[in-house]
């Protein structure tokens, strides 16, 4: 078995380079071999008040004493894109699907203290339109894991992708959320180029018309972590104290500009949440946080 590849960085490598290497870069899986262990690491940096600011405001978050559950996921990004890009990752970066992500609060993330990241993949699973690999991530406050991530992530193989339409899946039971609480959110076309601006994530399948067609979209699609970092801030005051954890599937990209009907209900000790076009008629996203003690 050869050893892993392991970039060590000591800030985020810039994602305008790596985008640059992504649309470059052509992959095969060869017959009977997997993906191999890659793994990247980012030396502890602490996040300056001005950018948790931006982040919170972008996505709708309160002021507040503690890093926004869904931010390390900023930090990780530029690692996740260094680990597609390298040389011996066997996929083709553009045209994957972001169907799925794990997210676990183990303790809250106080503002001002250094975070180190680490993140790896190996090996992928079949599925009837590719192949499914899960991107792993830890956040590290000392040498203690505080925040951790599974991002699962669609290649499909064979034929020409087609993300505008990801494969919808049968929902877990207990994700369907109920109408407690609902409403509406107008979101603008500018809403990709806004979060781009802080999470440092220009996707050009995020930024106009123009550069979204040729990946596969009619307009450009607002990211799908912004969108669960919007559903966590508009039920913030009902999230439970760590250790906690949020699951979300993505069904379906949002087009902007595009109204989505927000909805959320309360089963149990668990909190269910969704995202639908405005005349609830499709699904782009449901969720669940539950507290990790819950039984």
């Amino acid at each position: 078995m050869a050893d892993p590849v392991i970039h060590a960085f000591e800030r985020p490598p810039a994602m305008g380079w790596l985008y640059a290497r992504a649309a470059v870069k052509r992959g095969v899986l060869a017959e009977g071999r997997s993906i191999p262990r890659i793994e990247a690491t980012l030396t502890p940096l602490t996040p300056s008040t001005e950018e948790l600011a931006a982040y919170r405001e972008v996505c709708g978050f309160a002021p507040s004493e503690q890093v926004p559950a869904t931010w390390p996921h900023v930090l990780a990004a530029p690692l996740h894109l260094s680990i597609l890009t390298d040389r011996t990752f066997p996929l083709r970066p553009l045209g994957i699907v972001h169907t799925r992500n794990l997210i676990t609060a183990h303790v809250p993330l106080p503002e001002g203290v250094p975070l180190g990241v680490r993140c790896w993949v190996e090996g992928h699973r079949p599925h009837r339109l590719g192949v499914e690999f899960d991107l792993q991530t830890e956040v590290g406050i000392d040498a203690e894991t505080v925040w951790a991530s599974t991002t699962t992530i669609l290649a499909r193989v064979g034929e020409r992708p087609s993300q505008e339409r990801p494969p919808r899946e049968a929902p877990e039971a207990g994700m369907q959320p109920g109408s407690e609480r609902s409403c509406v959110w107008e979101l603008p076309a500018s809403q990709g180029r806004s979060y781009a601006r802080v999470s440092g994530d220009f996707n050009p399948i995020h930024l106009y018309p123009l550069t979204a067609k040729p990946l596969g979209f009619r307009r450009q699609i607002v990211h799908g972590m912004w969108s669960l970092a919007r559903c966590l801030a508009e039920v913030e005051e009902d999230l439970p104290a760590a250790p906690w954890s949020v699951s979300v599937t993505f069904r379906r990209p949002i087009l902007l500009p595009s109204p989505v009907l927000f909805r959320t209900g309360q089963s149990g000790a668990r909190r269910t949440f969704g995202l639908w076009t405005r005349d609830a008629s499709r699904v782009h996203l449901e969720g669940e946080i539950r507290p990790l003690d819950a039984v």
